[in-house]
């Protein structure tokens, strides 16, 4: 049984349709990547998952639950499980980098007493190479040690199953390789579940066990990178082509 399950899930903004029958399996302790053309709705499913948006029809199955049939309590508990790191990161700029990656602990008392959540904060900063710069502010920080830091955050909690929209928005290309590499390490190290929205292609086929292409509103393929990439489906290779001639420079826009 998949970890998580997306069902027919329906969503529309003002009228206009964006999610039209999305139906999705998530396996347990892996990396599943949403791929797809910008502006095609690939954020507004994973603030499904994560509960930031309610669909207009559908349903979204935890370990076989339906989320959206949960009361205050039950949710409250199943979004401890879950982590998100926003496209823009979303640091707060009034703190300090020791004070964003806490801040997912501090809000939760349970979490640990100041000194285990110092620990913790420790802990993380060494893993990220950020002990330099806990200090510091998120805008005296490049764009590259901002994503080190809202990854961090985002894994401080240890939770089970994390959602990276866009997680190299901005980055060059070493530094999205870096990224990328850092998610697989601790996917890796970790074991829990990602899901990630990106258009980083081929670069995502090397950390992704399954890969998803959104197209009008609907799921039209779902493998293995490698079932991906030897589709027969012409809108999946259209997509893929065009986006590694953007990504080799071959094509002009």
């Amino acid at each position: 049984m998949a970890l998580i399950e997306i069902r027919n899930l329906h969503k529309a903004f003002a009228g206009r349709a964006v999610l039209c029958g999305v139906n999705l399996e998530i396996p347990q302790g892996e990396v599943t990547t949403i791929i797809g053309r910008s502006g095609i709705g690939k954020s507004v499913l994973l603030k499904h998952v994560i509960g930031l948006l309610e669909p207009d029809s559908g349903s979204i199955l935890l370990e076989g639950r339906d989320l959206l049939q949960l009361g205050r309590r039950g949710r409250s508990a199943v979004k401890g499980r879950f982590s998100y790191m926003f496209q823009h990161l979303a640091l707060l700029d009034s703190l300090t980098v020791y004070e964003n990656i806490a801040l997912p602990l501090e809000e939760h008392a349970r979490r640990g007493s100041a000194g285990d959540i110092r620990r913790r904060v420790l802990a993380m900063a060494e893993r990220m190479e950020l002990e330099d710069t806990l200090a510091q502010y998120p805008s005296q920080l490049s764009g590259g040690m901002a994503k080190r830091v809202a990854f961090a955050r985002a894994l401080v909690t240890d939770p089970e199953i994390v959602l990276f929209d866009e997680p190299t928005t901005g980055l060059d290309p070493i530094r999205k390789r870096m990224v990328h590499d850092m998610i697989a390490r601790h996917q890796k190290d970790k074991g829990f579940t990602a899901v990630l929205v990106s258009h980083d292609i081929p670069d995502v086929f090397e950390v992704s066990q399954q890969v998803a292409m959104l197209e009008d509103g609907v799921i039209i393929a779902a493998g293995t990178p490698a079932e991906i990439q030897a589709s027969e489906n012409l809108r999946v290779q259209g997509f893929l082509r065009g986006t590694e001639g953007l990504e080799s420079g071959i094509i002009s826009v």
